[in-house]
């Protein structure tokens, strides 16, 4: 399925995500990008230190952004859940995206698979660039999939807007931006599944990348980014 034919599907039925949320959302992904820039990853061709605020600014759209997240949320997607089809779909639209951004697969056809309650799911795992053992490994991560549908209320799908949409699109675009660019750190991109069932999905990676010896330096995982935290002392996700 081709990534331009799934952008803004069932837009309209997205009436609670406002341009100031989706703006936000856009300010972390620069903010973050700015974080690179300042040494997470060093880049060892394309030198982009030297691009200014404004030419960052321009490479992640706000348009586009809004696009991603509102064909993930769109009731087409079915709250994203493994047991109705809707996260097979969301998981072909991150496919076709990673496949359109010079993403390249991690494990055969992005699939990090795991059985949960006799279903098939699966994680997507890309990477950037090539892969090589010998190097240190980040991961920029968030969770696919959502609750569903409950017929039992009124509006009976549970979209997830921002329980994950919110953090699947930043790391898309933070994911798009990076494969512009050579680094000397392995970068890979995972997209879990099961979150809502139990961290399962990213249980499951982080096991099987363990048994791999992968050496992983660290993970930064975006979670619902379009909401302040309100517990805790901190007031975000990530």
């Amino acid at each position: 399925m081709e990534f331009n034919k799934l952008l803004f599907e069932d837009k309209n039925t997205i009436l609670s995500l406002h341009d100031s949320k989706i703006k936000s959302m856009r300010l972390i992904l620069i903010v973050f990008v700015l974080a690179l820039l300042m040494g997470c990853f060093n880049p060892v061709q394309n030198p982009i230190e030297s691009l200014s605020l404004e030419e960052i600014h321009d490479q992640i759209s706000l348009s586009e952004t809004k696009q991603i997240l509102y064909t993930l949320a769109a009731d087409s997607m079915k709250g994203r859940d493994t047991k109705n089809g809707g996260f097979a779909k969301a998981a072909d639209f991150v496919t076709s995206y990673f496949e359109s951004n010079n993403i390249r697969p991690f494990y055969p056809n992005y699939r990090d698979s795991l059985q949960i309650d006799g279903v098939i799911s699966y994680n997507l795992v890309g990477q950037i660039g090539d892969f090589d053992p010998t190097k240190k490994t980040v991961l920029l991560g968030a969770h696919l999939d959502h609750i569903g549908i409950n017929p039992q209320k009124g509006d009976s799908i549970y979209n997830g807007a921002n329980d994950n949409a919110a953090g699947t699109t930043a790391v898309l675009q933070i994911s798009r931006f990076l494969a512009s660019y050579d680094w000397d750190q392995n970068i890979l991109i995972a997209l879990f599944a099961e979150e809502e069932k139990g961290l399962k999905g990213a249980y499951h990676l982080a096991e099987r990348m363990k048994n791999d010896h992968i050496n992983l330096n660290y993970m930064v995982n975006f979670e619902m980014i379009g909401t302040v935290l309100t517990s805790g002392t901190n007031q975000v996700y990530i």
